[in-house]
């Protein structure tokens, strides 16, 4: 009897063994999954490091021109009102940050004491493309759709020979979370809306960028503190150094420490809580001392790059992964939106206020990166203790063009089949 049954579970895990289950169209799985799936060749790393560097040195130039003409359009907005853009148009300060002279103001708002934002208008329309612009991202060509010499994916990269393409998706396999898939999968949306993740990552972005708004603030914070409008200007290349530095090294450390991503962020805002205390409480007089701390406040920048990244590191699903950085781009333009209403006209010159605010985002967005860490950590370790054999995603198979024109099936890997991050429960998120 006993040894009926042993033959009957060999026998029945034999047939799940023998299980296939083919793919209805290759729109369900990674457009990674035909360039690698059935290589088991180890690979050697050294070419791997060698394809990488190739991609960095192709895709980092065109990214740093990107953001250069982002950055320098944001900036322009402060640099010009130390250069008279308000004594030029007869713009109030409090309708600086909003609204436009030329636009009337209701009657029942005074010219001096509005709260309309001029600043606010940039993010307001970045906020209403945000999600269709992602959703672009994902059904069409990211090259094309940019008019730059982007590839859309390894898989396309026009610098990348064949060989080289199965490579550089091959290297990136062990993340789980694929290439992409021009496929919009309408759970995938519905799970990362669901997800609470999602809106921790959301909260943080909202909040950390609520203190951006310095962004257009901070030459006109320099400036009444008795500096000339030439002198000012020279004094604005430091905040751009400062974030230079401090986001390499963040970055760096992030790279060469495990699992370190939230401790880093938590720490690099330290200077900016010290730059909130000291612009406060410094006598008014100390005008070197309270550049410095105007200066330190922008290192914590590195938390939010950090994010960005982490985020993209513990979201699989390429319909997934679209939403949530459409939900946090979304929360970065609320906090950009909400921050100019901050600096008002009755609060100058020491801004007690504005900071008070800005220092409690900061302490807020700590607290954030530690209970973000923790959730993940959590999960990581329950998925350490459940049963490994999971069978529903482990005989998946394409069907795809043999050398001799027949359709032949070739396996799917798990780490290309656009499983999103609750689905495969291989995936652990990097912390």
């Amino acid at each position: 009897m006993g040894s009926s049954t042993e033959y009957s579970d060999e026998k029945d895990l034999k047939r799940r063994d023998e299980v296939e289950i083919v793919a209805v169209s290759s729109k369900e799985v990674d457009t990674a999954a035909e360039f690698a799936s059935g290589d088991q060749e180890e690979l050697d790393p050294v070419e791997a490091l060698r394809i990488r560097r190739k991609i960095d040195y192709h895709i980092l130039p065109l990214m740093c021109i990107l953001y250069w003409i982002q950055f320098m359009d944001k900036t322009t907005l402060g640099s010009s009102a130390i250069l008279g853009i308000r004594q030029a148009t007869h713009l109030t300060t409090n309708q600086y940050n909003w609204y436009p002279k030329s636009l009337p103001l209701p009657d029942s708002l005074d010219a001096d004491t509005s709260e309309i934002r001029l600043g606010t208008i940039f993010y307001l329309s970045y906020l209403t493309f945000v999600f269709p612009q992602n959703l672009c991202l994902q059904r069409f060509p990211v090259g094309r759709w940019m008019r730059f010499l982007f590839p859309n994916s390894p898989t396309t990269a026009w610098f990348l020979t064949p060989a080289e393409k199965v490579i550089a998706v091959r290297r990136i396999k062990e993340n789980q979370t694929g290439v992409e898939n021009k496929h919009f999968k309408k759970e995938q949306m519905i799970e990362a809306l669901l997800d609470p993740k999602t809106w921790l990552f959301a909260l943080f972005s909202a909040l950390d960028n609520v203190p951006n708004s310095l962004t257009n603030q901070r030459q006109i914070i320099v400036a009444s503190f008795g500096f000339t409008p030439f002198q000012t200007t020279l004094l604005g290349c430091v905040d751009g150094f400062i974030e230079i530095v401090t986001i390499w090294t963040g970055v760096t450390l992030a790279a060469k420490i495990p699992n370190s991503r939230a401790y880093i962020g938590f720490i690099y805002f330290f200077p900016n809580i010290l730059g909130v205390f000291l612009i406060n409480f410094l006598p008014w007089e100390h005008k070197v001392g309270l550049l410095f701390a105007q200066w330190c406040t922008g290192v914590g920048t590195t938390g939010f790059v950090l994010s960005l990244s982490w985020l993209s590191s513990v979201t699989a699903g390429h319909t997934k992964r679209v939403t949530v950085n459409a939900v946090m781009l979304g929360a970065y333009c609320i906090g950009n939106s909400a921050g100019p209403f901050m600096w008002q006209a009755k609060y100058t010159p020491r801004n007690h206020v504005p900071w008070l605010v800005i220092g409690i985002c900061y302490l807020c967005c700590m607290a954030l990166l530690l209970i973000i860490r923790y959730i993940l950590s959590s999960e990581n370790k329950r998925r350490d203790r459940e049963d490994p054999a999971d069978d529903q995603f482990q005989n998946v198979y394409i069907e795809k063009m043999g050398k001799d024109g027949e359709m032949i099936k070739v396996k799917v890997d798990k780490e290309f089949m656009d499983l999103t991050d609750i689905q495969n429960r291989d995936f652990r998120y990097v912390l």
